[in-house]
């Protein structure tokens, strides 16, 4: 018997059995994840890179250069007027792609709002007088005249 008696031992080997194989599954995502996310970043610095140098390759480099810098834009170039237009949507996908997959698996940084921290907020409010809500520096009763 195990916990003071109040599962039998198969009970706990098999509820042992299942929280490993679902820890081995957390295991499994966690690493999923943090090679995407690798993977993002990779994606994020190039795209990066690639706008902060643009500029001044084409400046400076030849029809090759400019040629690659222009095709790397995207196929939907317009020239009016001697006017090179791009279309900035389709530049920027590679970075819509990676704010669509971090929108999918939100990452919180802010703690839960439940009764438990609620509590804990009161706790800690009620040992310093400036979490208090409400409170007013000025401590005199309202109407006094000093």
């Amino acid at each position: 018997m195990r916990a003071g008696q109040e599962i039998t031992s198969e009970e706990f080997a098999q509820r042992k059995e299942e929280i490993l194989v679902e820890k081995g599954g957390l295991e499994k995502q966690l690493a999923n994840s943090g090679q995407q996310v690798n993977k993002w970043v990779e994606i994020a610095e190039n795209v990066f890179k690639f706008a902060s140098d643009a500029q001044e390759r084409m400046e400076t480099g030849d029809w090759q250069v400019r040629k690659q810098i222009l095709g790397a834009l995207g196929s939907d170039l317009i020239l009016k007027d001697q006017i090179l237009s791009i279309d900035i949507e389709k530049a920027l996908l590679p970075l819509q792609t990676i704010s669509k997959e971090l929108k999918k698996h939100p990452i919180r940084l802010e703690p839960l709002n439940n009764r438990i921290n609620k509590r804990k907020t009161d706790v800690f409010a009620s040992a310093s007088p400036a979490l208090l809500r409400g409170q007013d520096s000025n401590l005199r009763p309202s109407g006094s005249d000093c």
